[in-house]
């Protein structure tokens, strides 16, 4: 079974870096988090930006 859920495991890259690769290659993006601050934005609006979709 594919696991989709990103975890703060040691197996995993940083939750920036996985989401960047994630947008530049989908064309839509489902969050299901506790909180998440506006700052969190400003490390992914590049990719956001790039991603034609």
């Amino acid at each position: 079974m594919s696991n989709n859920f990103i975890t703060n495991n040691k197996q995993q890259k940083t939750l920036k870096g996985r989401l960047n690769n994630l947008i530049s290659i989908s064309d839509k993006l489902k969050f299901l988090v506790g909180y998440f601050y506006f700052s969190g934005w400003s490390d992914i609006y590049l990719s956001l930006q790039k991603n034609p979709q």
